[in-house]
């Protein structure tokens, strides 16, 4: 999951000895769980990262694919269904493409690949912005 936020919090708890407290955060999510962005987890039962530079989260439902071109001039295992309910997608890198697509390489690989295309209207890119496409020379 994506934490847009998390504020750390220190209290004592005096059911436990007098030297020790308890610590947690309080979490707010890019995308909800069972409905709630906002929530309290204890340190000692989590691990929180630095946040990748970019994220992408679907705004319609979309097909994530290979190419830039219509999903239906592709198999099934060159694309893969996102949707807006779906935890986003961790980039590595973003940059623009051709007929209304952007272009990035996922930290993860999603069936052995990085590199995908979606179609830029029916997603958001969080981050560093969108590098421009290098011209072919």
């Amino acid at each position: 999951m994506l934490i847009r936020r998390a504020d750390r919090h220190r209290q004592f708890n005096p059911s436990l000895n007098r030297d020790e407290d308890t610590s947690f955060f309080e979490i707010e999510l890019v995308k909800p769980i069972k409905g709630f962005y906002n929530w309290v987890v204890f340190e000692d039962h989590t691990a929180i990262e630095d946040a990748p530079n970019n994220y992408i989260i679907a705004t319609n439902s979309t097909i994530v694919k290979l190419r830039p071109v219509d999903h239906a001039q592709l198999k099934e295992d060159e694309k893969f269904q996102f949707l807006p309910e779906h935890q986003p997608l961790l980039a590595n890198w973003v940059a623009g493409a051709e007929n209304k697509h952007v272009r990035f390489e996922l930290m993860q690989p999603r069936n052995g690949i990085r590199n995908w295309f979606a179609f830029s209207e029916h997603i958001e890119v969080h981050g560093q912005p969108i590098m421009s496409p290098t011209p072919a020379s």
